[in-house]
């Protein structure tokens, strides 16, 4: 969506000037950045993840909120936010107590351009739920294939699906990881137009099809 050339955006495409200097700000200390889903009600969890963060020498994170709870935290911290992220969570006002699933199926959407931005940008990227603590950064032994690492994602799946709460694409592959993303994020917004009653859905639903999603994807592309 932008051209870099000697750290000057040559194009500007809507928030892509926004998007390219948010994503290389954080690149300096790794070509990896890590993406921290923050669900709804898990502020508590995201202060745990940081005092981890910080323990570990951890820098290169992205923290994605998706409530105004923990966006207000990382804010009042000082953490790396996504440039549009504040808009969207006002424009949805999705809170804890709704069961409108949309919303969060919108913002799952949302942090999934993230994660293509990031592969397009020639970075890898770890994509985690806040309730995920690392005994150790890099690397990841749960490794699925060269272009794509992952958790398992339950003990009754197959053993090559992998959780949307944990995986990831090396920089080594990041034009690997910009197709993964188009297509899961093509499955996804197709799950949202066709799906006419989301009132009966959760949270967890939504996570659901995210990693749908992602596991059709890698069997369709790899």
């Amino acid at each position: 969506d932008a051209v870099v050339y000697r750290g000057q955006v040559l194009e500007n495409h809507d928030l892509s000037v926004a998007w390219t200097k948010f994503i290389f700000s954080l690149a300096k200390a790794s070509e990896t950045l890590v993406v921290v889903t923050v669900p709804c009600g898990f502020t508590s969890l995201l202060s745990n993840w940081l005092l981890w963060a910080q323990k570990a020498g951890l820098k290169s994170f992205i923290v994605f909120p998706m409530d105004m709870d923990s966006l207000t935290f990382a804010k009042l911290h000082h953490l790396p936010i996504p440039p549009m992220q504040e808009q969207l969570l006002r424009n949805k006002t999705f809170s804890c107590d709704s069961r409108l699933a949309r919303s969060a199926q919108e913002l799952l959407v949302q942090r999934n351009y993230l994660l293509r931005n990031i592969s397009q940008a020639g970075l890898g990227f770890v994509s985690l739920s806040v309730n995920t603590v690392l005994l150790e950064p890099f690397p990841f032994s749960a490794i699925r294939t060269k272009e794509i690492f992952g958790q398992r994602l339950d003990e009754n799946a197959s053993s090559s699906a992998i959780s949307d709460g944990l995986w990831g694409v090396p920089a080594a592959y990041s034009k690997s990881g910009v197709k993964l993303l188009r297509g899961v994020i093509g499955c996804q917004e197709m799950t949202l137009n066709r799906s006419s009653d989301w009132r009966l859905s959760t949270f967890s639903c939504s996570r659901d099809v995210a990693s749908t999603c992602l596991n059709a994807e890698i069997e369709r592309s790899f």
